[in-house]
Order: C-alpha cells, then structure tokens, then sequence
C-alpha cells in the first residue's frame, strides 16, 4: 500500500516523470545540447594529451601507440570554459608515465611498436569533488532541483608496466588506488578489451 508521503507528491513525481520521458525522446544532438547547458555552472578542467605506447596485459614484447593524458598546465591553454587543476593531472601522469605508459618504446629485444585501433585499454577514471556548488540545479532529465557540486574528471588509459607492480591488471589497480587515493577523490576503473585479435593482426602485418 502507497504512503500517504508518497501519494502527496504524486503530481510532482508524475511531472518528473513527463520530463524524463521528453528527455528520452531526443535526438542525439539535442541531448549534447542539454548536457552542455548544464555544466555551465563549472568550468571543465583543462587537460592536454600526447603520443604514449602502452604494452596491454596479456601481451608481450608489443606496444601500442596512442594517446594519453599529458601534463601540461599551459599547452593547450584553457578556454573560457575551462580552468588548470595541476594537482589532478600530476596525480594521474605521476601514477602512470615511465612506469604503465611511456614516451618511447622500452628497451628490450624485440619490443615493436603498431598504432592503437580500435583497442581497449585498461583505463583508470578519478573525479575529484571542489569547493563550488550550487543549490536548485535543475535536473535535464527531470527537471527537480538539487545541490550541484563542482568536480574534475580525468581518465587515462595504461597497460602493463615494466615492474611487477603493473604485471596484470589486479595489480595495477591496487596500485593506482593507492597511489591516487585523497580526499574527495573518487576512483573507478575499465577493464581491458579482448585485444587478441588485434594483436594477431598487428604482428601478422608488422614487417
């Protein structure tokens, strides 16, 4: 049996409800819309990214190469839009470079290198929670207000490293966890795809 709490707020719910379903019916652009009508609260953080070889787990003596979040406060510059969070970025490249990513291809006999596509690395995620924040933000998907807090986010991927500490991906994410844990700091991973086939592929056309 309802509530009486809950048969109260029954025009409110159903409105919410009607809103959520408009929502739904968007078209793709108009959702991109919405979504960047409502970050204009905050600015987004500012990150910059650079070629990076990653050596996926699993996988021996084959880097591949891509892209990966760099440090770099200034280049490129933040827009409007956009403002540095160098202790962020710092955290996730100094977790990372030289240990699970690197800037060239290490040293090791037979070590290759093939261009990243459509390969899913591991990647870790980290949102950090600001001091801004605004009451009565309203929902795109309901229209119900609530306190919005300011927060960054960033994701890098990473792969097998040279030291065991990156030996499989169990591993890694301890380490990560540890290595990135702070305060309001919430920390999430993606699992590696199946990159076999891929990997196949790549050595089959490698000269």
């Amino acid at each position: 049996m309802a509530r009486f709490s809950d048969i109260n707020r029954a025009d409110e719910l159903q409105a919410a409800a009607t809103k959520l379903r408009q929502w739904r019916a968007l078209d793709a652009a108009a959702k991109r819309q919405a979504y960047a009508a409502s970050t204009t609260d905050f600015k987004r953080i500012n990150r910059a990214s650079t070629i990076a070889y990653i050596q996926p787990f699993g996988v021996d003596k084959l880097f591949y190469e891509t892209k990966a979040l760099a440090f770099s406060a200034d280049t490129p510059g933040p827009t409007a839009k956009e403002e540095n969070d160098a202790t962020l970025v710092g955290a996730i490249t100094g977790a990372l470079w030289a240990k699970s990513i690197f800037a060239t291809i290490p040293p090791g006999a037979g070590n290759m290198s093939v261009p990243a596509k459509k390969v899913k690395f591991a990647k870790v995620r980290v949102t950090e929670q600001g001091a801004g924040k605004k009451d009565n933000h309203a929902s795109r998907f309901t229209g119900r207000t609530y306190t919005k807090h300011e927060t960054n986010t960033l994701s890098c991927p990473y792969g097998k490293g040279t030291s065991t500490d990156f030996a499989n991906e169990q591993k890694a994410q301890a380490v990560l966890r540890a290595a990135l844990k702070a305060p309001k700091r919430t920390i999430s991973f993606s699992a590696q795809g199946d990159i076999q086939a891929q990997q196949a592929a790549a050595t089959s056309t490698t000269p």
